[in-house]
């Protein structure tokens, strides 16, 4: 095979494959760190989420001392966005009254939520727990209710999966609550979202009629 076309195509099948395998491959890393504590004014909490796919990688934190959250973004190592994450009141659209309005598809969807939960279930491996841990101080300044909450935790601690850790410490004299946990899982997006979409067109029935045809059949 001399023809450099033939080699050419040939590189290229190769090159579409290590890509492609390397996308099916590809993990979505997601993480975080929380804690929270009651005070005197209410519950105190921060927070840093972190996500990370290639060279993309972003970090939403709130601090302590209840300001509003800030949004980080990193390409290649290089801080792209810093800003504030606040509330901005969207201002309705006027809508002109001779304008008329688009047709929109109503209708009803038919989905087996059973056969969606083993359909999930079955894949499972999509998603990695890394690292899970949590520790929670509690007192509710009753000594039986406090015993009675601590054997709850226990039970659930000792049912948790592996890598899943929760550790606990009651309180019997005074009221506390304080909280904190980190985690670290890993996803894998385009299975995910193939698979998906694969169980849409095959298993979801979705029976549509324009609005307009409905409004007939009422009058």
């Amino acid at each position: 095979m001399s023809d450099p076309m033939a080699w050419l195509l040939v590189l290229g099948a190769l090159v579409t494959l290590a890509i492609a395998w390397g996308a099916l491959r590809a993990a979505l890393r997601v993480g975080g760190e929380a804690a929270a504590a009651q005070t005197a004014t209410g519950l105190d909490h921060a927070y840093q989420a972190w996500a990370r796919i290639g060279p993309l990688r972003a970090v939403v934190a709130q601090d302590w001392d209840g300001a509003q959250p800030r949004l980080a973004l990193w390409l290649f190592g290089w801080q792209a966005i810093d800003r504030e994450l606040g509330h901005q009141e969207r201002r309705p659209k006027a809508e002109r009254a001779d304008q008329p309005k688009p047709r929109l598809l109503t209708g009803r969807v038919e989905v087996d939520w059973l056969e969606l939960s083993l359909f999930a279930l079955e894949r499972r491996y999509l998603v990695a727990v890394d690292r899970a841990r949590g520790f929670v101080r509690y007192g509710l300044g009753d000594p039986a209710r406090t015993g009675e909450v601590s054997g709850i935790i226990c039970a659930l601690a000792g049912v948790l999966p592996a890598g899943v850790q929760l550790t606990h410490e009651a309180v019997f004299d005074r009221d506390v609550l304080e909280a904190e946990g980190s985690a670290a899982l890993r996803l894998f997006p385009l299975p995910m979202v193939s698979w998906l979409l694969w169980f849409l067109v095959t298993r979801v029935k979705f029976h549509a009629r324009p609005r307009q045809l409905r409004t007939a059949e009422r009058e």
